[in-house]
């Protein structure tokens, strides 16, 4: 703080200003000494006013810090101004009221009025002066009066001294100041004689080497006017322009170049910046000729920013340029090149690559339109398959044989056609009539081949001219052959594919032959895979009705087969292709449908445009027919007729199998089933015999209670209600001896003259007689539905009675907390049987006894036995007819026997 305290203050922007500023810092410092000197001494020893002497040196103290604290700001002049302006009342104050004109005060005007001129200039120093010889002349004018001012500062002799030496203490710190800073500027004012003696030899240097610079200078280098016209120019114009020093003198510059807009460019640029530097431009030399230059310019101004002029270079880079063009034109071709490479590499289908192609040849290598024909080995024409640029769709019709046209000669020939100027050439009728309205001037046309194999022909096309060197026409077979390798890569991948695609398909049809044993899924599954796998519209499969002859489709794809199913389409033998095919067993496709004499077209496939039919045949037996339909665009190929043949023949192996192995399970399942019946039977006969047996056992016993009871109730000492109860034992030995007689009956070996008609409907009615009472407490409700005009049956009416007994009985323990059951008889003319149907809302059969459930012993009661439903089905079997149980959809179960009709149908 104290170092810059002591440090003047530096402006780098004003030299002026810094000088004053040290000037002034020194004489702010100095009379801060002075007046701190001053007040310590003189107010105590010297003044005897001592608080007005204070107050003057503190403000005196306080406008030199203020002074000082506007220098520190910046505020240099007016920190000089407030200095001695500020001053001045008080030293008037001080020599008005201290002695007049005769004080030694007055000694500090003289001194002021030298600081001010030192810092205000002379003007500063006039004004200054007038105020002081103002405030003298009003100080005589007071004196003259006879001084009516009181004396404030009585002023001693050693303080007159004092003023003296402060006064001359300050004279000589201004002068001391004033020389330093003459000084200073002295030797400034040498050093910059001396630079400036070092400036003009530098500037004479420089001016030397400028002029053998600019006589010497392979570039042109050119002084003009303000308004454009040359001034001076060097050797070097001569030799690029064409014109000698004389010619140029006073041309325009607007003259030596070819392109007014790019002059406009530049002079733009010019007014923007003022410069120019290597801005490209075309020129033209005398005679006309055309070259490439570099140019900067600077624009000349005077004092004021007014441009006076414009002096610049230009550099020949013609050759640069072509240079760079050709580098630009390779570099555009490989990029070009590149780009296609990897656009048509970059899919695996063919159209696509073939449309990446001509994009990229007519966006790359900004040619105007292009297209690709590709060879159609089977009918050897050349076809459109992609194209871009052109105005109409003309071209895509073309159909060249090899050798016609363009495209066919290059083909033809394995060699390049290119035709500059179509115009030139004449017209060719195959191409004339597309090419009409496209204004095309140059063609180009480019086998395609890829390892010695013609895959088509690439032409381009130009609507403007194009000279095409060697390098281009390299070019382009480079690229046709690349391509060629692409297409030709695309072509066996997709082979490959397809292949991979058709035995993964086959495979597949085979492992779903293999794995199923039912012919009605496994032609479903064959045509669902046919269709999914080869993308075919339609397939389906007939096989020949046994009742009819007609043919049936039994399976077939998508949504159409729902309907096709639905309807039940068939087709008499010998009708459309199918029938053709069952008859000559030799397949059959076709394109179009619609030629064929014999096709008739199946309603739902309005679509179908090709058919293709194989047979299905094991040996000489035709197992089906395999019908494959397609829709356009797509058509079939020889291939096709392969893929579905390999298919047929799979099916007809898988279908020989599953005829087998139906025929094995029929085959198991019978013998199954008679074993089964064996086993009953032998259950059956041996619960018969075992029957028969105790209820004889039984009969005899039963026998002598009746007599022992007869006996006792002939008996007169008997009490009523033993009378009573001995009607009861002898009611219930009465049941029991019917029990037995029934089993007797129901076992005893039934013969041919036992069996009499018997009327179903009357049976049931005795039944419900019967257990009315019993049906009435168990709160079932019991409806009958009788077939009208029912036919009788051959049968044994108390085993029929029986039977139906037992499947009442069964309902009504099926609903303990009561229902319903619902009985129903009705005549089958077709069957020449009778069918009994026994239904209840109860609980149901439980699945894991249904299956067994009329075999002996197997019960779904808690106390039950088991032999009721295994007899009922024995007296069925023995009455030629079929007992069946099954639980409802809506609870309860129903039980149905079928018996055949009596002799005559009639009872």
């Amino acid at each position: 703080m104290i170092k810059q305290f002591f440090t003047p203050p530096v402006f780098p922007e004003d030299e002026d200003k810094t000088r004053q500023a040290r000037f002034l810092h020194t004489l702010l410092a100095g009379t801060l000494l002075v007046t701190a000197a001053g007040g310590a001494v003189a107010v105590p020893f010297i003044y005897a006013e001592k608080t007005i002497n204070s107050l003057l040196i503190l403000s005196g103290f306080g406008i030199v810090c203020l002074s000082y604290w506007w220098m520190r700001l910046g505020r240099v002049r007016a920190a000089s101004a407030l200095l001695l302006f500020g001053t001045w009342p008080l030293f008037v104050f001080v020599a008005l009221f201290g002695g007049g004109i005769q004080s030694a005060v007055v000694v500090f005007f003289v001194v002021c009025t030298v600081i001010a001129g030192l810092l205000l200039g002379l003007r500063g120093a006039v004004v200054y002066s007038i105020l002081c010889c103002i405030a003298g002349a009003g100080m005589v004018v007071l004196q003259a009066a006879g001084d009516p001012l009181p004396r404030l500062f009585p002023l001693p002799p050693i303080a007159g001294l004092a003023d003296l030496a402060a006064g001359l203490a300050m004279v000589s710190l201004v002068m001391h100041l004033f020389t330093r800073d003459l000084n200073r500027s002295l030797a400034l004012t040498r050093q910059r004689l001396d630079e400036r003696r070092a400036a003009e030899e530098a500037l004479r240097s420089s001016e030397m080497k400028f002029y053998r610079l600019f006589e010497t200078s392979r570039d042109c280098v050119f002084i003009t006017d303000s308004e454009g016209r040359i001034r001076e120019a060097n050797p070097a114009a001569e030799t690029l322009w064409g014109y000698s020093r004389s010619e140029a003198d006073g041309m325009s510059v607007e003259n030596l170049f070819l392109a007014r807009r790019e002059m406009i460019r530049l002079a733009n640029r010019l007014r923007r910046h003022g410069f120019v530097e290597n801005m490209e431009m075309r020129g033209k030399r005398r005679g006309g000729g055309i070259i490439d230059v570099s140019v900067n310019v600077t624009a000349v101004r005077d004092e004021r920013g007014r441009i006076t002029g414009y002096q610049g270079s230009v550099r020949d880079i013609t050759r640069r340029k072509r240079t760079e063009a050709e580098i630009a034109r390779q570099m555009l071709r490989l990029s070009a090149l590149h780009a296609i490479e990897r656009a048509i590499t970059s899919s695996l289908d063919l159209q696509t690559v073939l449309d990446l192609l001509v994009r990229q040849i007519v966006g790359q290598l900004r040619m105007d339109a292009a297209c690709v024909l590709l060879l159609d080995e089977e009918k050897q024409i050349l076809r459109f398959a992609a194209g871009a640029g052109f105005r109409t769709e003309a071209l895509q019709f073309t159909r060249l044989k090899l050798g016609d046209g363009w495209a066919g000669q290059a083909a033809a020939r394995r060699k390049s056609v290119y035709i500059p100027d179509l115009a030139a050439y004449g017209s060719i009728p195959i191409h004339s009539e597309a090419l009409t309205e496209e204004d095309f001037t140059a063609y180009f046309g480019v086998p395609l081949v890829a390892k010695g194999e013609l895959c088509g022909v690439m032409e381009i096309f130009q609507r403007s001219e194009y000279p095409a060197d060697p390098g281009w026409l390299n070019f382009l077979e480079t690229l046709a052959g690349q391509a060629a390798i692409a297409i030709q890569n695309v072509r066996l991948l997709r082979m490959t594919q397809t292949n991979l695609q058709e035995t993964k398909v086959l495979y597949g049809i085979n492992q779903a032959l293999a794995a199923a044993a039912d012919s009605s899924q496994l032609m479903k599954d064959a045509v669902t895979r046919l269709q999914e796998g080869f993308g075919y519209f339609y397939v389906q499969i007939y096989v020949r009705e046994a009742e009819t002859g007609d043919f049936v489709v039994c399976a077939d794809s998508g949504k159409i087969g729902f309907s096709t199913l639905d309807q039940g389409f068939r087709l008499s033998a010998g009708e459309g292709v199918i029938g053709y095919v069952a008859e000559t067993g030799l397949p059959f496709f076709s394109n179009n449908v619609d030629e064929v004499v014999f096709h008739k077209r199946d309603p739902l496939l309005p679509e179908t445009k090709s058919q293709l039919v194989v047979p299905i045949r094991s040996g000489a037996q035709i197992l089906g027919l395999l019908d494959v339909h397609q829709a356009p665009p797509a058509a079939f190929t020889p291939h096709d007729l392969e893929l579905v043949g390999a298919a047929a023949d799979q099916l007809a192996v898988a279908l020989q199998k599953a005829q087998l192995y139906a025929d094995l399970q029929n085959a198991l399942r019978q013998e199954k089933e008679m074993r089964a019946q064996l086993i009953q039977s032998e259950k059956l006969a041996v619960t018969g015999r075992l029957m028969a047996s105790v209820s004889h056992e039984l009969n005899n016993p039963l026998q002598a209670i009746q007599n022992a009871l007869f006996l006792l109730k002939n008996e007169r000492k008997i009490s009523a209600q033993a009378k009573q109860d001995l009607a009861i034992v002898l009611a219930e030995t009465e049941r029991m001896a019917a029990m037995l007689d029934r089993l007797r009956t129901t076992y005893k070996a039934s013969r041919s003259e036992d069996f009499r008609p018997v009327e179903v409907n009357a049976v049931i009615e005795d039944v419900h007689a019967l257990l009315a009472t019993h049906l009435r407490h168990a709160k079932v409700e019991f409806d009958f539905a009788p077939g009208p005009g029912l036919p009788a049956v051959n049968g044994i009416r108390d085993q029929i009675r029986q039977v139906i007994l037992n499947l009442f009985i069964n309902a009504v323990d099926a609903m303990p907390e009561g229902g319903r059951l619902a009985v129903s008889t009705a005549d089958l003319p077709g069957e020449t049987e009778v069918l009994i149907s026994v239904a209840d809302t109860g609980q149901g059969i439980d699945p894991a006894i249904q299956p067994h459930l009329f075999e002996t012993f197997i019960t779904g009661k808690e106390d039950g036995t088991g032999l009721g439903l295994a007899i009922s089905q024995e007296i069925v079997s023995k009455h030629q007819g079929r007992i069946r149980a099954e639980n409802r959809p809506e609870g309860g179960a129903v039980f149905r026997i079928w018996l055949p009709y009596a002799k005559g149908g009639q009872p």
